[in-house]
């Protein structure tokens, strides 16, 4: 290679060297800041997004909170559990439910400093339609409330029903009813309200809508039995009469107790428990029983013979010569009792 060339390749190298120098010193003073300029400026965007949502839910999660902590019986649990079962009395008395025991305060789940649960156990007893009308109270009340253990179970008589629930509410913490924020560089307190419900009033039943449509469930009667429609013959055929079981003889009427008096269409099943044996006989209308003929299931609620202060929901009717006398559900054939004509129902009056 001449002088000249090697002068000439000499240059070039020279001024690649340069550029990269000058490339080195830019990527070092102006891209990498600018890159992690850039890069920062996206974090803070970011974040700004995120405490712009946060405060976004702060907002909704307070106005949330206030208008269930108006909803709620108040923030002294003491006094919270004295008026739910103050409530709770209107409401079953509303309905005409009676109590089947003694209610009982009840406790639920806490979270500290966020709230608690209180409620009461009620055991109550009446026919389908005024459990209907407490449902529908229940469901109407406007005060923050859960049920748990819900339970209808009918009784033997197929005309009452025992009603079983828990009402809940919550007690909200100290902690979120008075609250410190920030606005404006200042500190301020926030208090939520409570107990904001006008506790008088309960929703009407008598010619309410909306109650209308709970009586659907009442007029099903769902837990009557099926029973299956019979056919009606072209030409009338007499009824083939089963042979009555025999009447226990006076001797041994302290060992049989009526223990069933079901309605099942135009037919009433009388069944009548040997407690030694264990063994039922069944008896229908005009069978002899306890001295007597049968002549009537009676489904009225009347005082209890023996008790005036309990209430008996049926008895099985038999005439004994020129008198009536009657034996309860669930009483020993000889614990009959004559009944005068007041205590007689409206049909055997006119006899």
């Amino acid at each position: 290679m001449t002088k000249r060339g090697r002068k000439i390749v000499a240059r070039v190298v020279m001024v690649a060297a340069g550029l990269f120098v000058i490339y080195l010193l830019a990527s070092f003073c102006i891209v990498s800041p600018a890159g992690e300029l850039a890069a920062r400026e996206a974090r803070l965007r970011r974040e700004l997004r995120l405490l712009d949502r946060k405060n976004d839910r702060e907002a909704r999660y307070l106005a949330m909170l206030g208008k269930y902590a108006a909803a709620t019986y108040g923030d002294d649990p003491v006094k919270v559990s004295e008026d739910i079962r103050v409530r709770l009395d209107r409401m079953v008395e509303a309905s005409g439910m009676r109590r089947d025991g003694t209610a009982r305060p009840v406790t639920g789940r806490s979270r500290p400093n966020a709230y608690r649960e209180i409620g009461w156990q009620v055991d109550l007893v009446g026919t389908l339609g005024q459990a209907v009308d407490l449902l529908y109270v229940l469901q109407k009340d406007p005060y923050v409330h859960r049920l748990e253990g819900l339970s209808i179970v009918p009784q033997r008589d197929g005309r009452a029903v025992d009603l079983a629930f828990r009402y809940m509410t919550i007690v909200l913490d100290e902690a979120l009813l008075e609250m410190q924020r920030k606005v404006g560089g200042t500190t301020k307190t926030i208090r939520m309200s409570t107990n904001a419900v006008d506790e008088a009033s309960l929703p009407g039943l008598a010619d309410n809508p909306g109650r209308a449509e709970y009586g659907l469930i009442a007029a099903r009667n769902i837990f009557r039995p099926y029973i299956q429609k019979k056919s009606r013959p072209d030409t009338p055929v007499a009824r083939k009469r089963s042979k009555p079981a025999p009447s226990p003889r006076k001797s041994d009427r302290n060992r049989f107790k009526v223990v069933s008096l079901t309605d099942w269409g135009d037919c009433s099943d009388i069944s009548v428990k040997d407690t030694e044996t264990g063994t039922i006989r069944r008896y229908n209308l005009g069978d002899p029983l306890a001295g007597g003929k049968i002549v009537m299931v009676d489904y009225r609620i009347m005082p209890r013979p023996d008790d005036p202060e309990l209430l008996s929901t049926s008895r099985v009717i038999m005439r004994l010569g020129e008198d009536y006398v009657a034996i309860e559900l669930g009483e020993s054939l000889a614990s009959k009792h004559r009944l005068d004509a007041a205590q007689l129902p409206e049909e055997l009056r006119r006899k």
